[in-house]
């Protein structure tokens, strides 16, 4: 079963990712959940995303680990949250503890593209650049498609000097489709204020549980 929530403003000031939650963006509860773990779990989950967004990095891994800590969750739900307190550990700084997270995500979910591809990003920042190219590799075998992780694998090639391997005449058309589909994008007018907001994090949620456009 998943969260379901009214769109109506909630003064506590998580508004936002109750709305996220209400458009079935986040985690999905395991059903062995009790009602009062559910609602802990739930709580928990707005106050570290709210921490998390107004740059409260440490509060958030608090936050998150009290989610792991509540138990009930499956597998899949576990590598989400691993996966969003290894994001708060890398935002602050500390990507030691991040990649142990992401690490802990992929022992869950071994098809965790955005796991792998966010662990890869924290080896590049401490310069081992190998494992951050295995990770962004095996991020690509998983997810082809993703222009993202096609943009930083030739931007570890450029700093590395390795030839990043051809596309295949197909992807590349695609490729080359939706780069130019989201410059087009980029010149659309984007809007402002707090639908600009809601917006943005919605495409934040979306990007960290994995939920970009399936292939085709």
């Amino acid at each position: 079963m998943r969260f379901r929530f009214s769109l109506a403003f909630r003064p506590e000031g998580a508004w936002v990712f109750a709305l996220l939650l209400a458009l079935n963006l986040a985690l999905p509860c395991s059903r062995a959940l009790s009602a009062a773990a559910s609602d802990t779990v739930l709580e928990k989950l707005e106050e570290a995303f709210e921490a998390h967004t107004n740059d409260r990095f440490d509060e958030a891994v608090t936050l998150y680990t009290r989610i792991l800590d509540t138990g009930g969750l499956d597998r899949a739900d576990q590598a989400v949250v691993y996966l969003l307190r290894g994001q708060a550990q890398s935002d602050k700084g500390d990507c030691i503890k991040a990649i142990e997270d992401f690490t802990l995500a992929i022992d869950l979910r071994s098809d965790y593209a955005h796991a792998f591809y966010f662990r890869s990003l924290c080896y590049q920042r401490m310069k081992d650049y190998d494992q951050a190219w295995r990770d962004v590799d095996r991020a690509i075998l998983l997810k082809p498609d993703k222009l993202l992780y096609l943009k930083n694998r030739a931007l570890l090639a450029s700093l590395t000097g390795r030839t990043v391997p051809p596309l295949p005449a197909e992807q590349a058309a695609k490729e080359k489709a939706a780069a130019k589909a989201a410059a087009a994008k980029k010149e659309e007018p984007q809007p402002t204020g707090i639908a600009g907001f809601i917006q943005s994090r919605i495409s934040m949620i979306k990007s960290l549980l994995g939920m970009g456009k399936k292939k085709e």
